[in-house]
């Protein structure tokens, strides 16, 4: 009898998970809960694999979604989806990866994403008018979600072909490389850069009450800007190898 019963058990949650991986994608996402800004256009397929021909958040369009479901995820007790995302995005943002659910709750692993330069700057509100252009790039080894920013999370972000355009000049910073990591909301970024116009490095890190502290340097090459270096006597004498030092701490506005 108790062979029985777990036979019917079996069976009767694989029927319900088939049912409701068979569902129409469109019918679940018109069922689910709203959330502010967020809307998803051109829903087809089914919660097993499909996309979206757009996904809208806060006025702006971030292109196709597509998604399948990855059963063996299963077996490790975590339900887990492979993602593309940005066929037609309005800011060229391009990207992949797998997200799910698990024991330790909301996660990614292998997420890779792309934009140009110039389109993060749409996101910024900087008090200097400069131009950038290059592309950035980041991977995300893997991240678990856990408010308000993650449990844990290790990647990197690089700026490839970096360049800032400004008054006083043209500065082609080469590759930026940053390492990030987050241990218990706390988001930590370190990074360097070198070329024969600069050389840099910096660290910056924010905590879960939302206070940062940003440190880092930077030393004039041969290559630097003429009209750049002349307005470096605003930031005092650089140290004795050279490194003029910028140090920040404050609290992020909400």
């Amino acid at each position: 009898m108790k062979r029985i019963i777990g036979y019917i058990s079996v069976f009767v949650v694989v029927l319900l998970a088939s049912l409701i991986a068979h569902l129409p994608a469109g019918l679940l996402v018109d069922n689910m809960p709203k959330i502010r800004g967020l809307n998803l256009s051109g829903v087809q397929g089914t919660l097993w694999q499909g996309h979206a021909e757009n996904v809208h958040w806060q006025g702006r369009t971030y292109g196709q979604l597509n998604w399948e479901f990855q059963p063996s995820k299963l077996l490790t007790a975590k339900a887990e989806f492979r993602l593309r995302f940005g066929r037609g995005s309005s800011i060229k943002l391009t990207g992949k990866g797998n997200v799910g659910v698990g024991l330790s709750g909301f996660y990614g692993e292998n997420i890779l994403a792309a934009m140009p330069a110039e389109k993060a700057l749409l996101f910024t509100n900087l008090p200097v008018p400069i131009d950038v252009s290059g592309q950035l790039e980041v991977a995300l080894k893997h991240v678990i979600y856990a408010k308000p920013w993650c449990q844990s999370a290790e990647g990197s972000v690089v700026w490839n072909q970096s360049q800032v355009d400004s008054p006083l000049g043209a500065l082609e910073a080469g590759p930026i490389v940053a390492h990030i990591q987050c241990e218990n909301s706390q988001l930590l970024v370190n990074g360097e850069q070198h070329n024969d116009q600069l050389t840099s490095e910096f660290e910056a890190s924010l905590s879960s009450d939302m206070t940062y502290k940003a440190d880092g340097w930077f030393k004039p090459g041969a290559d630097f800007p003429p009209r750049m270096a002349s307005q470096l006597q605003w930031l005092g004498s650089p140290n004795n190898q050279g490194q003029y030092t910028l140090n920040y701490a404050g609290r992020v506005p909400l």
